[in-house]
């Protein structure tokens, strides 16, 4: 989808995934991660839904209102749609997961690259594209951005802890082999 701004609406129009490319943040103010099975499962069938229209001509998709502001910091701030970017980034996670027990690592490697993590030119240090609140950045970043056996990634299931780092039950995402 290709970036538009109009000055009588003053409003961007991105792309998810070019969104996601962008070093985000979400501020110490706003929620945890609260989505459950239910909206996950509502927004992987909207996902279905779409593809099939697109199959049929339809080629954009309203995901719904992101609200970030900039200010002088590195990363901008979302305001607004962190529990969709979350959960399109927990997508993208399982999609690069999915990629390496397949070993399509190459390829698992570019979604890594464009929409998980990002290297400083210098210091080669990684740093998630997209960082939750103070409450979920840790927890988020180790279990759900880490690569599996990257010895960053807690695989154990969490049992203590807020609701917000606790897997929900049975998702039709679920991974399959």
């Amino acid at each position: 989808m290709e970036t538009t701004y109009s000055p009588e609406t003053p409003f961007t129009y991105i792309g998810i995934g070019s969104l996601l490319a962008m070093p985000l943040r979400v501020p110490p103010n706003q929620r945890a991660y609260s989505w459950k099975t239910e909206q996950i499962n509502d927004l992987l069938n909207d996902f279905e839904s779409a593809m099939a229209e697109s199959d049929a001509g339809e080629r954009e998709y309203f995901l719904g209102s992101i609200v970030i502001i900039s200010n002088d910091e590195n990363r901008p701030a979302v305001v607004d749609g962190q529990q969709r970017l979350a959960s399109v980034t927990m997508i993208y996670a399982a999609i690069r997961d999915y990629l390496v027990e397949h070993e399509e690592k190459e390829t698992a490697a570019d979604v890594e690259k464009e929409y998980l993590y990002s290297r400083h030119k210098w210091t080669k240090e990684r740093t998630a594209r997209f960082k939750l609140s103070d409450e979920d950045a840790d927890f988020f970043e180790r279990n759900v951005v880490a690569r599996d056996g990257s010895g960053t990634r807690e695989t154990k299931r969490v049992r203590k802890g807020p609701d917000s780092h606790k897997r929900p039950d049975s998702p039709n995402c679920a991974r399959q082999s």
